[in-house]
């Protein structure tokens, strides 16, 4: 089982070049030392449904300790992925669709 750590250039890269991070990937954001994992994509804040995330997340390694409290963010706000989750061919043919959805309701993320 392969649990390592990916490096900060192993990060960066993956930050520079992927549109979409795999459910399970463990991040920190911009801001916090705290470890996050993600949970769902595609979000909108349920106190204003105008606000939309590209990620909802759990914190790392407690994992979901009151349904109330997600962390939700988008990409930009990622500063290290330790972790990568899994992808595979069903994953990619989701990525497409959530493309698509986000075209088809002219829905922008910073």
């Amino acid at each position: 089982m392969n649990n390592e750590e990916l490096t900060i250039e192993e990060s960066n890269e993956i930050l520079n070049t992927v549109k979409w991070l795999p459910l399970g990937t463990v991040v920190s954001l911009e801001g916090s030392e705290q470890k996050a994992m993600i949970i769902g994509r595609i979000q909108q804040d349920r106190n204003n449904p105008d606000v939309k995330f590209e990620y909802t997340a759990v914190l790392y390694p407690q994992g979901l300790v009151n349904p109330k409290e997600n962390y939700m963010f988008n990409l930009s706000q990622v500063k290290r992925i330790y972790f990568l989750g899994f992808s595979n061919e069903e994953n990619e043919i989701f990525e497409k669709q959530m493309d698509q959805y986000l075209e088809d309701n002219n829905i922008v993320y910073n």
